[in-house]
């Protein structure tokens, strides 16, 4: 069966850092801690989740790490330019929340990313976004909306996320519960996009066409034009909750077009070659192009497949 994904990273291990290696005409670096990370963590924990490189050759990496002051993990950014790395920098606006973790990043020119991810509060999680702009990174404010699902949503997270400007990105994600499940596992969760245009983010919205009951995470998302995007990822069901009762994976597609998500459809073809397990691994669009999606599958052996949009 195909790996499934977990909304919250894993804690890491006591004192595990984080490191950057960077690579110039095919020869590569040598391996160093992430620079200023030590001061942030005195000596706990801290991991990397997510890197994304503008066109320029800027590259962002963010994650998290184990803060002293109140005792919860905390997100991080750190900047590389021609090989030469900058200091961690906290993002601030979480301290509050509980355990925080950044979950994707996205660039789109030199000073200006955006990172996405999700705050563990007592009560529920709750979804953030943050924005660097001309190199100065702001307050990580709360991605708002909610979605009807039949129980309180106490799992939710971004999966993906795609610049193809500065103020102008899409991020994708599922919100879910777990309802009664005899060990937290979500037993429902529908996929979401939110849209931000001219630095504003939109409420999140649903994307429709999966069955009722599936829990669904979002792999990847890539837009060729700001609203001309596609997405895809995987589904299941887990009716109890219990791991016994999991159905198999079974990958999506999902294309939005002049601003609005189409309904979410199984990927053609599929079922003609016998797959029985599947996930959609990465998504890229191209302007006049069009988008290309690949994942794996099963059907009788391990394979790859590939599937063209116009």
């Amino acid at each position: 069966m195909c790996t499934s994904r977990t909304v919250r990273p894993p804690v890491p291990h006591a004192g595990v850092q984080p490191f950057v290696a960077g690579e110039h005409d095919g020869t590569w670096s040598t391996a160093r801690p992430v620079p200023g990370l030590a001061a942030l963590t005195q000596g706990w924990a801290a991991d990397v989740a997510a890197i994304s490189c503008d066109p320029r050759g800027t590259c962002t990496a963010a994650g998290y790490y184990r803060d002293h002051a109140v005792h919860d993990d905390q997100p991080y950014v750190v900047t590389g330019r021609t090989g030469r790395w900058g200091r961690a920098l906290p993002i601030s606006g979480t301290e509050s929340s509980g355990p925080s973790f950044i979950t994707a990043i996205s660039c789109s020119s030199p000073g200006d990313c955006t990172a996405a991810g999700t705050s563990f509060t007592p009560v529920l999680p709750r979804m953030f976004v943050v924005t660097e702009t001309a190199g100065a990174w702001h307050r990580a404010t709360p991605l708002h909306g909610t979605i009807a699902i039949g129980y309180p949503a106490d799992t939710q997270g971004i999966t993906a996320l795609t610049c193809v400007a500065p103020g102008q990105c899409a991020a994708l994600g599922g919100y879910g519960s777990s309802a009664d499940s005899s060990d937290g596992a979500p037993v429902v969760a529908v996929p979401f996009a939110s849209a931000q245009a001219h630095g504003t983010w939109s409420a999140i919205r649903a994307i429709r066409g999966l069955p009722a009951d599936a829990v669904a995470w979002v792999t990847s998302v890539s837009c060729s034009a700001a609203g001309n995007c596609a997405a895809g990822g995987y589904w299941f069901t887990n009716p109890t909750g219990d791991e016994h009762t999991l159905s198999n994976n079974h990958a999506f597609l999902a294309s939005e077009t002049g601003g609005t998500w189409g309904r979410a459809q199984r990927v053609p073809g599929l079922a003609a070659l016998g797959s029985w397990d599947s996930k959609v691994d990465a998504v890229s669009c191209q302007p006049l192009l069009g988008c290309i999606a690949v994942g794996d599958y099963f059907a009788h052996g391990h394979r790859l497949f590939t599937a063209f949009r116009r």
